[in-house]
Order: C-alpha cells, then structure tokens, then sequence
C-alpha cells in the first residue's frame, strides 16, 4: 500500500514530520533504514515520548505495518515506563504520540495505590464542593452509582469555610421538610441568621444548613467520597475584617484573603478527620476544581484576577501535597485539575472550554472522569 493510500486512512495533523518521513522509508522499502532513524528519532527526543503514552489508533494503524518499526517502539515504552515507576518523570512534549486525553492522563495516574470496587453498580457516592463535584457525579450516575452532590458557590468553597461548616450540628424539621443549624456558637448563629433570611425569601435550597445538613446524611451512608477543592481564598468584611459567609451585593466592601498553604492543609486534614468521623470505611478522594477564580476583591490593583487564580490554585495545590505526604489511610488525590488545565491544552484539536467558566464535556469533562471510574472499579463502564 501506497503512502498515499496510507494517508486516506489516518489522520496525519498529529504526525510529526519526522515520525511521516520515518513511516515513508518503510512504505519505500527502506525499512532497515527506517529503524535506524526510529531508533535514532526516540534517542533524540530522549524521554519526551514517555508523556504521550499510549500510542493513539491511527499512530498504531501505521505501525502495526512494520513489526520491526512496532517492536522498537513497545520496547522503548516499557522501559520509559519503568523509568517513571523509578522515580523519573518529564513532561509532555511530543504530542503527535497521542491524540486522546483519557489515554495521555491515564500515564498519571499509574502512582494511586487504590484497590478498586468490583463494580461501580449500586455504589453509594457523595460529591460536594466546586461546580466539577457536579461533573463527577454525573459521570458516576452513568455508570449505575447512586450519587448525590452539594454544591458549594466559588466564594465559600475553600477549605476553612467547609472545615468550619462540617463542624455544626444540624437538626431537621420533618414538617416543614427544613434544616437548621444548632446555633451553639458565633459562627453557628451567624450560620443560622444566614440561613433564616434565605427561608424567608423562599430560597432553603441555598441555606448553608440544608445543604451541609444533607450533605452529612449523605456522607453517612456513601461507599466513595469525592471533595472538589474550589479556591484558597476567604472573604472578609472590608471595615470589620470579620470573616463573610455571603458575599456583599457591593464588591468593594469585600476584599479577598489567600490562606496559606499550612491554613489551607490544615483546614483539609480537619475535613478529612470530620468525614471520617461521619464515615468510617470510605475511601475519600480529593481533587483540585480546574475552574477559574470568577472574581477578586481588595488587591487595591495589586493582583489581577488571572494571577489571583494562580495563586489560588498553586495554594490549594501545595496544601494538598503536603497532606499527601502525611499518607493518611483511605485518602488520596486525583489529579483532575492537572490532566484539564495542563495535559489537555498540549493534544492537538481538543476544545477545553466551551466559554471562560464551561469546560467542553466530551472533549474533556467525559475523559476526565471516564478514566476516575476505571481507577475505581476495575470493572467499570465507559459509558459516553
């Protein structure tokens, strides 16, 4: 066959020119020659390849023609990969090897020693946090899991307002189907004045006690616990300094705090202990929201929104990897945040986001969390 028959066959935009001149020596007949330039190709590149495994279809479509070209290649790949297993990683930088993100982000997640359910049918899952705890329940109701969400807006999903909200106690009324919160401290009557306004005005689904009330019912009884970490910023009162739980309708009464890095991983391991005091046995998987910080208050011009997001997410990021170290059992990180914001932009033709605040589901969101449940269950279904 042909090269230009070849052509017709696969997509060539990811084919490097190199790889293409390679793949035309064999076409030609050249295929001693061509090994050699493959072997030479891979030496080169030294172990950029090693990110963009596995090999796409149409790469392998190719391949597959020359069990010389193929072997050379396989070979290669296992020994990069024992080489990251050792401790050596780089990143991606050959992405004509691959064109799909579940299979570019699968090679990132070889490291969570998780031993994974049977199968993810009739699982218990409760997701909370960011807006993407809504993606992954989603992904997981495909897949025949019971999942329940709560959701928490951007300004209020940082690890102290959620350590602080877990920590009140809840009672719920059965008649008017309403939660409160047990106003035994500041904070909680604070909560409660909250709350009462919203019950007011009609709005209980916004209350912090219905959802967080909920939320701890569903904790209770779920089999795998996902928290989406959201931002490393607080708001506080711009006269009082007090610590906001909503946000005021004129942001320039507001200004935005970013936690440290040993506040926000102090506030996470409190989250973890409160859930396990919830919830005894269920794995808990935390993950980083890939996005953005919608707005920043109080930097008096000092930082603008890009870089505020940043900072937000690098904090939460640093926090997380410093609870990680501390191999707390049945806790571990996705790297949801990595595999969007990072792997996804460097695959040729994939379209991340579908507006600044969206991200595009099939192209991103359904790989993403495709590949969470394959890690789960090792008989999970990739239902699209």
């Amino acid at each position: 066959m042909s090269s230009s028959n070849l052509k017709e066959l696969v997509e060539w935009d990811f084919v490097t020119p190199r790889l293409a001149e390679i793949l035309s020596l064999a076409d030609s007949g050249s295929l001693d020659f061509a090994e050699t330039r493959l072997r030479e190709l891979l030496e080169e590149e030294e172990l950029k390849v090693a990110m963009a495994l596995p090999i796409p279809k149409a790469a392998m479509l190719r391949l597959n023609l020359y069990p010389g070209l193929y072997d050379i290649v396989v070979s290669y790949r296992k020994k990069l990969l024992r080489m990251k297993k050792r401790g050596y990683d780089r990143f991606p930088s050959s992405p004509w090897l691959c064109n799909s993100l579940q299979d570019l982000a699968a090679e990132y997640v070889y490291n969570i020693d998780f031993t994974p359910f049977n199968r993810l049918e009739g699982l218990k899952a409760c997701t909370f946090g960011s807006c993407f705890a809504m993606n992954i329940k989603q992904a997981l109701e495909k897949r025949g899991v019971q999942a329940e969400t709560i959701h928490n807006v951007e300004d209020f999903n940082n690890p102290f307002i959620n350590e602080k909200l877990l920590s009140l106690d809840f009672c719920h009324n059965a008649d008017s189907q309403e939660w409160y919160v047990i106003p035994s401290s500041s904070f909680a009557r604070e909560v409660d004045r909250h709350d009462r306004s919203l019950y007011a005005q009609g709005k209980q689904e916004q209350a912090f006690s219905s959802r967080f009330g909920r939320l701890k019912l569903s904790l209770e009884s779920s089999n795998i616990i996902i928290f989406s970490i959201g931002t490393a910023y607080i708001l506080r009162d711009s006269l009082s300094g007090n610590i906001l739980i909503e946000s005021n309708a004129n942001p320039f009464a507001q200004k935005n705090e970013l936690l440290s890095v040993d506040q926000v991983a102090s506030s996470l391991r409190q989250v973890c202990q409160q859930i396990r005091e919830i919830n005894t046995s269920a794995p808990v998987f935390l993950t980083l929201s890939p996005i953005p910080l919608w707005a920043i208050s109080g930097t008096q011009g000092l930082r603008t929104a890009i870089e505020a997001d940043c900072l937000s997410k690098s904090t939460c990021r640093l926090a997380v990897d410093l609870l990680m170290s501390e191999k707390i059992e049945d806790v571990y990180y996705y790297p949801s945040f990595e595999m969007i914001r990072w792997l996804a932009p460097s695959i040729q033709g994939i379209q991340v986001w579908t507006d600044p605040r969206h991200l595009s589901w099939e192209e991103v969101i359904e790989p993403v969390t495709s590949l969470f449940c394959t890690l789960i269950s090792s008989n999970a279904s990739n239902t699209s």
